[in-house]
């Protein structure tokens, strides 16, 4: 299974005055292509505390994404202090220059010399195209490990690792088979839940695994498998097979599969029922 690390880059988030999404959305979407996060760090604007947690990072795994610290401002120090880990210079990039220019021109705003700080990159790395932004991401390679540094824009990271990252990871890492079920309960504790789920959880498939997710609309009990692409189907059949007895055991207390939110189960609810749904407001002056 490849090893995979993020890293988001930023004092507002040790702060706490941005919530890291980020980490959250690469979790999800990596999942989806057949991969899976080993660790999530947050470090600040410091290029001494890069230089460490990158470091330590790619001696542990086999890739380590970066958010942030990629812009034209004083504080984003992550392009300067990976040039300097990799022992490179930073040179100009013809191609992410014209994307610059091309970009301000399309707004009419006028390219200035800090922007254009941008488009100058690490000699040693592999330029990413940012098609969502103006900083582009870039790739270092140290033997079949992997570093991405990506912008810590939330819509510009999620696009450049669906769209560029991850086809990259896949060229050299192939990816395993990761499916989950999610069978949400109501009205029941967390406590007693696992308690009669011992009934039948050792009956399970080894390579399944469960999590019990407390949330304000139940308990979540959420069944996964991660193998090789190999076992997907007799791994489908088990996850299958564990989940309609799980649904079997707690028959007075399921309200829902899956992790769609509530108000798209009630809508779907009513209009399988052919009803409607009326909502009155009062006393609070519209």
């Amino acid at each position: 299974m490849t090893r995979i690390s993020f890293i988001a880059i930023g004092n507002e988030l040790l702060k706490g005055r941005i919530v890291n999404t980020n980490a959250a959305e690469a979790a999800l979407l990596l999942r989806q292509h057949g991969y899976d996060l080993n660790r999530m760090l947050v470090v600040g604007d410091e290029a001494s505390a890069i230089a460490e947690a990158v470091t330590a990072e790619l001696e542990q795994q086999q890739v380590v994404l970066l958010s942030g610290g990629l812009g034209p401002t004083r504080d984003d120090l992550t392009k300067k202090t990976l040039a300097d880990l990799f022992g490179s210079r930073l040179q100009l990039h013809a191609p992410s220059l014209q994307h610059l220019k091309a970009r301000f021109a399309q707004r009419k705003r006028m390219l200035t010399p800090r922007n254009q700080q941008q488009a100058y990159l690490p000699h040693n790395c592999e330029p990413i195209p940012n098609a969502k932004g103006t900083a582009p991401g870039m790739l270092f390679k140290k033997g079949k490990k992997m570093l991405f540094a990506m912008p810590g824009v939330p819509f510009e990271l999620r696009y450049m690792l669906e769209h560029e990252v991850i086809p990259r990871i896949r060229q050299v890492y192939t990816p395993t088979f990761i499916e989950h079920r999610i069978v949400r309960l109501s009205h029941i504790p967390e406590s007693h839940a696992a308690d009669r789920m011992a009934e039948i959880e050792a009956t399970f498939d080894p390579h399944l695994s469960l999590a019990y997710l407390p949330r304000n609309d139940g308990l979540w009990l959420e069944l996964s498998v991660k193998v090789e692409k190999g076992r997907k189907d007799q791994m489908l059949t088990a996850l299958n097979t564990a989940t309609a007895r799980i649904k079997a055991h707690f028959t007075d207390y399921v309200y829902a599969e899956g992790s769609d939110p509530l108000e798209v189960l009630v809508g779907r609810f009513l209009r399988q029922k052919s009803l409607t749904l009326a909502v009155a407001e009062s006393l609070t002056g519209g």
